[in-house]
């Protein structure tokens, strides 16, 4: 019993630590999260119109490049003004002879020997590029028309370093796996929101990340951490904010399958880790102003450590139920009968299973971390794959 107690009691400290450290985050998404007008506006403009470079690092993308570059090549900004590199990793499918059936039409195909990963091949395309704002994203998502207009019209504001885009699923009711990455999608879009309306956010998303040619890291270290995350703390660094914006969209598919949404969720939870360490001087350091002493603090909790308080409080509740249930008590049958009552609801049963896959993948990514702790390249979900057949926005 008295080691039941202990069980008890710490389960109630380490949630209540948990729920205390949440509170920062869950204030700056509901309370800017709904404000249009905060003290830092983004000016938007319609005139202005830079010269865009597009890089693209693929390897094996012959599934999708063809419609990705299609893609491209229709969007709403002035052609001669519009720049697209694609790099190519040392692919062993037919991705670079498929690229090079757009040579005429302005598509830039680099080729390495080696595969370097994200980090090196955006870093080739940025060293060759001609733009002055530089476009980064993935070979399976697709732009909507314009985005590239509305992405560059918030750079007329000379305090913006980096703008990321909003996704939107193709499949996002298709089954439980796809309306769970919904509910994560929809949560994490807030928060970026919110963060950017109080200063600057670092979820950038590396399907669409514009930045200003100078803002670029060119020390990221390869296969560490990632390259889109890095250009939101390098902006910051070098005295710029990084912004979401909901004009700014593109079209992703999410896994279908519990095996790719484990390994999509495992990577980037993985990678995010990386670069919050990367980027730990930053943490309550007062010249990163909001950013350095609020919300840094307030992600490198979420992503490093709560999943510790959250291994610790899994491996307490068994014992701290069995104590409270021993006393009988009514409020813990009435507790304990309103939450099963909860779980039939389902957009709380999509939340809570959402949470509890989230929190575990990013357990694995802090042991991915600790144990392998060299550079690695992310491997492709296949659930994705499938750019080919949808319908163009």
């Amino acid at each position: 019993m008295v080691k039941r107690m202990i069980a008890l009691y710490l389960f109630v400290f380490v949630s209540v630590i948990a729920i205390c450290l949440y509170v920062p985050e869950i204030l700056i998404v509901f309370y800017f999260g709904p404000r249009r007008n905060s003290n830092m506006k983004i000016n938007a403009g319609k005139n202005y119109l830079p010269m865009v470079s597009i890089i693209l690092p693929v390897f094996n993308e012959e599934k999708v490049i063809e419609a990705k570059i299609k893609n491209m090549l229709e969007l709403n900004y002035p052609k001669e003004l519009l720049e697209i590199i694609i790099v190519d990793g040392n692919s062993t499918d037919r991705t670079a002879e498929i690229v090079g059936k757009f040579r005429e039409d302005g598509v830039q195909l680099i080729a390495q020997n080696t595969r370097d990963g994200n980090t090196g091949a955006v870093k080739i395309g940025v060293s060759l590029s001609k733009g002055e704002i530089i476009v980064m994203s993935d070979a399976e998502a697709l732009f909507d028309l314009d985005s590239i207009r509305f992405t560059v019209q918030l750079f007329e504001d000379p305090m913006i370093g980096a703008v990321s885009g909003r996704q939107v699923l193709i499949n996002p009711t298709s089954n439980l796996i796809t309306k769970m990455e919904m509910t994560y999608s929809s949560f994490f879009e807030k928060m970026a929101e919110a963060e950017s309306r109080m200063y600057s956010t670092i979820h950038t998303k590396g399907e669409l990340v514009a930045f200003r040619k100078n803002v670029y890291p060119f020390d990221y270290p390869l296969g560490k951490g990632s390259i889109d995350i890095g250009i939101a703390f390098e902006a910051v660094r070098k005295g710029f904010r990084t912004v979401t914006n909901d004009k700014v969209v593109f079209h992703d598919l999410s896994p279908d399958s519990l095996r790719d949404r484990n390994r999509q969720k495992m990577q980037r939870g993985t990678l995010v880790q990386e670069s919050l360490l990367l980027n730990n001087d930053m943490l309550f350091n007062p010249t990163f102003k909001t950013f350095g002493k609020v919300i840094l603090p307030s992600n490198f909790f979420i992503y490093i450590i709560f999943p510790i308080l959250f291994l610790i409080g899994i491996v307490l509740a068994p014992f701290a139920l069995i104590d409270l249930f021993s006393y009988s008590s009514l409020i813990t049958y009435i507790f304990t009968f309103g939450f099963l009552i909860l779980l039939l609801i389902k957009r709380f049963r999509i939340f809570i299973f959402t949470f509890l896959h989230s929190q575990i993948m990013l357990l694995i990514g802090l042991i991915r971390i600790g144990i392998i702790g060299k550079p690695r390249f992310t491997k492709q979900v296949e659930g994705t794959r499938q750019i080919a057949t949808r319908e163009k926005t």
